[in-house]
C-alpha cells in the first residue's frame, strides 16, 4: 500500500438501517445525560463563588451599570480572550429581560440591588451557560468518532465525555476551559473533514471554529496545527486516484484553502474579541502578566517536572488509566503504525498542545480538558477495531463499561464534593461568633468577609436603597496580606507581627500557608510569624479542607486584645506601619486598606496618616496612590481643612507617575471649594 493510500481515510459506508435510526436518537440521548449530569447540583455553594467567575466579573461593568457610566464593550481586561466574556454579557442581560418579564424586577436599580445581595440567579445563569457547551461537546465526539469508526466507537466515545468527572465538575462553574474544550472537539472534527478533501466551505468551517477556539482561550490556537495538517492531507487526497472525483465536488487548492482558512479565522477572531486588536496596547500589556504567570507558575510553587505532574493527572484524575492506556494504544495504532489520516489530524493536535502546557511552569489539571476528546475517540476505534473482531454482540457494551469505570466510580464522590467551601463555613462562623467591627488580618484564599474595602466598591447611588431595603451586612476592619506572583518572597514585608498587634484575629489559610512552608530558607520571615502566632496566640476556630472544596482554614484570636478595634476609644492603637526598605509594589495597597479600615470606624485621624504613606508609594504602585490620595483629601475636606486638602492634591499630582492620574487629582482638586 502507498503511503498516499494509507494516508487517506476510509471511504464513507453506507449505514444499516438499523445504525441510521440510532444516529438519529443517540446523540440527542447522550446530550441529555450530559446535561443532566452537569446541571445536577450546580448550585452548589452558592451565592458564593471563590477561584471562578472571572469572565462573568469582567463581563458585568461591560453594561455600565450605574450613573454616569454607559455600555463598554471593551472589558479593559485581556488576561482570557473575549468569548467566553460576551456569553456571560449576554447571559447578563437575558437575565434581567427575563426578571423584568416576570415582574421579579421593575428597573435596573432592582436588578442591581439583587446582584449586590443575593448573586445565586446570576451565578446559576452564568454556570449553566459552561454546563450548556459542557454537553453539547458529546455531539462533534459522537460525529467525529462515527466518522472513523462507525455508530458503536460514535457512541462509547461521546458516552466517555458526557461521563467525564473532570469535564463535568468544569462543566458546573463558571470558566473557559470547558468552552475551549468544545471548540477543540469541533475544531478536529472540521480538520478531519478538510483531510478528505479542500472545498471553500470546509476550510471556511476550519478557520470559524480555530477562531473560536482561540478566543475562548489562548492555547485554542494550538487547533490551527490540525487544520495546517488537514490542509496538507485534503491536497494530497486531490491528487491521488479521486482526482477526478474531487474536481467534480468542486474541490479548491490548497493555497486557497489556506487563505480562505486563515481569513475566517482572522474574522472570527475580531468579530468575538474586537477589542484584542482595537485596544492592543492593554491587550498586550494583559497578555505579558498572564505569560509571565505561566512562566513562574501559581504563587512559584509549582514545583517539579511539569510533564511527569501531567502524566500523573492523566492517568488518575482527568482520563483515568483505562481511558488513558486506551487512549495511548490507539495513538501508537492508528497514527504510528497505520499512519490513518484522521489519526495524524487529531495527533497534531494532541502532540503541539500537550507540548505547550507542559512548557508552563503553572500546572493545572484542568489544562488536560482538551485532550479528552482526542483520547476518547482513539480509544473507541480502538475498542471497536478489537470488539469486531471478537463478533461478540456485547463485547463492545463491556469494553465502553471497562473505560467509563473510573468515572462511573468517580461520580458519587463528585456529588459529595458539592458541599460548602470551608471559607463559607468560616465566613458564617465569624458572623455569628466575633463581632462587627473586629479587626481581622486575613491571609489570600480565606473567608469573603465584608469590608470598608468591599463597601467602598458598592456604587454610591445603591447604598441609600440598599440601607431601606434592610440590608446590613456585619462589617469587619479586614486587613488583606499581600500575596505575589512574581517572587514570592517578597510578601515578607507584610509578616512582619508588629504589624498585626491591633488585630483581634489572624486568619492563616493552607493554600498560602503550605506554600511556604515548601521552601522554609525561602520564607523564614513568613514561617516566623506562624510560629509566633501558634505559640502566642489561641486557636479561635479550626475549618479543616476534608477533602471538599477550600482550604485549611485557621483563625486564631490576638490575647492582647479585650476589646474589638471599631469600640476601643478614643484610639484603637497606631495603623500597621511597614519597616523601611525595599519597595514591593504591595505599600499603597496595603496602605488604602489600612486606612479605609480606620477611617469606616470613625478614626480619621490615623486613617490620614495611613494614606499619607500610601501616597509615597506612587513610584510602584500609582492607581492605589491615587486612591490613597483622594480619601485623604477626604479626611481634610471634612475637617475643614480645604487649603490643605488642595495643596496634598497638587503635590500628589506633581507626583504622580501616570499621565491619567495627575489629571485625575488636579480634577478632583478643582473641586476643593478654598482651591477656587
Amino acid at each position: 500500500m502507498t503511503r498516499a493510500a494509507a494516508a487517506r481515510p476510509p471511504a464513507p459506508v453506507s449505514a444499516p438501517a438499523s445504525a441510521a435510526g440510532i444516529d438519529r436518537w443517540a446523540p440527542a440521548a447522550l446530550v441529555l445525560l450530559a446535561l443532566a449530569l452537569r446541571l445536577y447540583g450546580i448550585q452548589a455553594g452558592l451565592p458564593q463563588v471563590y477561584e471562578e467567575a472571572y469572565p462573568f466579573k469582567m463581563a458585568w461593568p461591560m453594561w455600565g451599570w450605574g450613573p454616569g457610566r454607559g455600555l463598554d464593550l471593551n472589558p479593559h481586561w485581556f488576561r482570557y480572550p473575549g468569548l467566553t466574556l460576551d456569553l456571560q454579557f449576554l447571559g447578563q442581560g437575558a437575565l434581567y429581560l427575563f426578571l423584568r418579564a416576570t415582574g421579579a424586577v421593575h428597573s435596573t436599580v432592582d436588578f442591581r440591588i439583587l446582584q449586590q445581595v443575593d448573586k445565586t440567579p446570576f451565578y446559576l445563569v452564568g454556570r449553566s451557560i459552561t454546563a450548556v457547551l459542557g454537553a453539547l461537546t458529546v455531539l462533534p465526539v459522537y460525529a467525529l468518532a462515527r466518522r472513523v469508526a462507525g455508530t458503536g466507537a460514535a457512541i462509547a466515545a461521546a458516552l466517555l465525555v458526557a461521563l467525564s468527572p473532570a469535564l463535568v465538575a468544569k462543566s458546573q462553574v463558571i470558566e473557559v476551559d470547558v468552552p475551549l474544550t468544545l471548540f477543540v472537539a469541533w475544531g478536529l472534527l472540521a480538520a478531519v473533514d478538510l483531510a478528505s478533501g479542500l472545498t471553500r466551505r470546509r476550510a471556511i468551517v476550519m478557520g470559524i471554529v480555530t477562531g473560536l477556539a482561540a478566543t475562548a482561550k489562548y492555547p485554542g490556537m494550538v487547533l490551527a496545527a490540525s487544520g495546517l495538517l488537514g490542509v496538507v492531507l485534503g491536497a494530497r487526497a486531490a491528487q491521488g486516484p479521486r482526482a477526478r472525483e474531487a474536481k467534480r465536488a468542486r474541490r479548491i487548492a490548497w493555497p486557497a484553502a489556506a487563505g480562505t482558512s486563515a481569513l475566517a479565522f482572522l474574522a472570527t477572531a475580531f468579530a468575538t474579541s474586537p477589542y484584542l486588536f482595537l485596544d492592543s496596547r492593554s491587550a498586550l500589556a494583559d497578555l505579558a502578566v498572564e505569560r509571565e504567570h505561566m512562566r513562574l507558575g501559581h504563587f512559584g510553587s509549582d514545583l517539579g517536572s511539569t510533564w511527569l505532574t501531567y502524566v500523573r493527572d492523566w492517568f488518575t484524575a482527568t482520563a483515568g488509566w483505562p481511558l488513558a492506556l486506551a487512549s495511548l494504544a490507539g495513538l501508537v495504532v492508528f497514527l504510528g503504525m497505520r499512519r490513518r489520516a484522521w489519526a495524524m489530524v487529531l495527533g497534531a493536535f494532541v502532540v503541539a498542545y500537550a507540548a505547550l502546557v507542559s512548557s508552563f511552569a503553572m500546572k493545572a489539571d484542568r489544562y488536560l480538558l482538551p485532550l479528552i476528546p482526542a483520547a476518547c475517540v482513539f480509544a473507541a476505534a480502538l475498542v471497536a477495531e478489537l470488539c469486531a473482531r471478537a463478533r461478540t454482540r456485547w463485547a463492545m457494551a463491556g469494553a465502553t463499561a471497562v473505560l467509563a469505570l473510573p468515572a462511573l466510580l468517580a461520580l458519587p464522590s463528585h456529588v459529595a464534593s458539592l458541599r460548602p467551601d470551608t471559607r463559607t463555613l468560616a465566613r458564617t462562623w465569624f458572623e455569628a461568633n466575633v463581632p462587627a467591627g473586629a479587626f481581622v488580618a486575613c491571609e489570600q484564599y480565606g473567608p469573603p468577609l465584608p469590608s470598608p474595602l468591599e463597601l467602598q466598591a458598592v456604587d454610591r447611588d445603591l447604598m441609600p436603597v440598599l440601607e431601606q431595603r434592610g440590608y446590613r451586612p456585619t462589617v469587619y476592619a479586614v486587613i488583606s496580606v499581600p500575596l505575589f506572583q512574581v517572587d514570592p518572597g517578597r510578601s515578607s514585608a507584610f509578616y512582619d507581627p508588629a504589624l498585626y498587634r491591633v488585630a483581634d484575629a489572624f486568619v492563616v489559610t493552607s493554600a498560602v500557608r503550605d506554600r511556604y512552608r515548601a521552601e522554609p530558607a525561602r520564607f523564614a520571615a513568613q514561617l516566623a510569624l506562624y510560629d509566633s502566632l501558634a505559640s502566642s496566640w489561641p486557636v479561635w476556630q479550626r475549618f479543616p479542607a476534608n477533602g471538599g472544596p477550600g482550604p485549611e482554614i485557621v483563625v486564631y484570636r490576638n490575647p492582647s486584645q479585650s476589646t474589638v478595634f471599631a469600640q476601643r476609644r478614643p484610639t484603637p492603637g497606631d495603623p500597621p506601619m511597614l519597616r523601611p526598605g525595599t519597595a514591593t509594589g504591595g505599600e499603597a495597597y496595603f496602605y488604602y486598606n489600612v486606612g479605609l479600615n480606620y477611617e469606616l470606624f470613625g478614626f480619621a485621624g490615623s486613617a490620614f496618616a495611613a494614606y499619607v504613606q500610601g501616597i509615597r508609594s506612587s513610584a510602584s504602585d500609582p492607581a492605589s496612590a491615587t486612591a490613597c490620595a483622594e480619601r485623604a483629601a477626604g479626611v481634610l475636606v471634612r475637617a475643614g481643612r480645604n487649603a490643605d486638602a488642595a495643596a496634598l492634591l497638587d503635590h500628589a499630582a506633581s507626583e504622580a507617575p501616570r499621565p491619567a492620574d495627575a489629571a485625575r487629582l488636579r480634577a478632583l482638586r478643582d473641586q476643593v471649594p478654598a482651591a477656587r
